[in-house]
């Protein structure tokens, strides 16, 4: 089941930048940001520095 989220404009442009291809989806990359962090947490915590 599919459900809707709201993130602004600037996150969204973030999120387009991260795809590894041009039509792969969002929730895609939500994953593999969330099995990133698990795996790495100190990785994103610069991550997310530079995201912010």
């Amino acid at each position: 089941m599919a459900t809707t989220i709201q993130v602004d404009e600037s996150l969204k442009k973030r999120l387009d930048s991260l795809k590894i291809h041009r039509r792969e989806i969002y929730n895609e990359i939500l994953i593999r940001l969330i099995n990133l962090s698990k795996s790495s947490p100190k990785l994103m915590k610069g991550f997310y520095i530079t995201l912010s």
